[in-house]
């Protein structure tokens, strides 16, 4: 299944980050708003396993699997690199994958069980894992100036502004 419901994103990080509320009071709220989508979405596509990389389809596809007692494996995965946000804590899943042993470790510290968690290598296309000319040889490919520049990887999606970000950086 490909579910990609950017409403649940603003709406699950509005909660969590910025009004603040608990993890819990979060899950609570989007569970009862989207769990009939999710079982009407799961009995039509009738997945084999379901492996998620977003903190909140984990715990809704993984509690609706659960509640209804379907026979699917649910998997995580936190894609953050040395941390692991409070939010990606989800016992009701088979594994959670993490990328780093810091992952690891801080996903454990908050909470997830050790023998849920295991490391797996962050999934990089191979056109990223080539070698690069020097910095100026890669600048002319692309017609940038030969001057300092600034690349800012802002996640998947990105959430926000990054403006101020930019700002204390420079």
């Amino acid at each position: 299944i490909t579910w990609r419901h950017p409403l649940i994103f603003d709406i699950g990080y509005f909660f969590a980050e910025e009004i603040k509320l608990t993890k819990k009071f979060t899950e609570i709220i989007l569970y009862a708003i989207f769990r009939k989508h999710v079982l009407k979405l799961i009995k039509k596509e009738n997945p084999d396993f379901i492996f998620s990389t977003f903190f909140f389809a984990t715990y809704l596809f993984s509690r609706v699997v659960k509640k209804y007692k379907l026979n699917i494996p649910v998997y995580g995965y936190n894609s953050e690199v040395v941390f692991a946000p409070s939010v990606l804590v989800c016992n009701d899943v088979e594994m959670m994958y993490v990328s780093t042993i810091e992952g690891q470790t801080d996903i454990i510290r908050k909470g997830q069980k050790k023998e849920k968690t295991k490391l797996l290598s962050f999934p990089l296309d191979k056109k990223f894992r080539k070698k690069f000319l020097p910095i100026k040889s890669e600048r002319k490919k692309l017609n940038l100036k030969d001057k300092f520049t600034l690349l800012v990887v802002y996640g998947g999606e990105g959430v926000g502004n990054i403006e101020p970000l930019i700002k204390d950086v420079i």
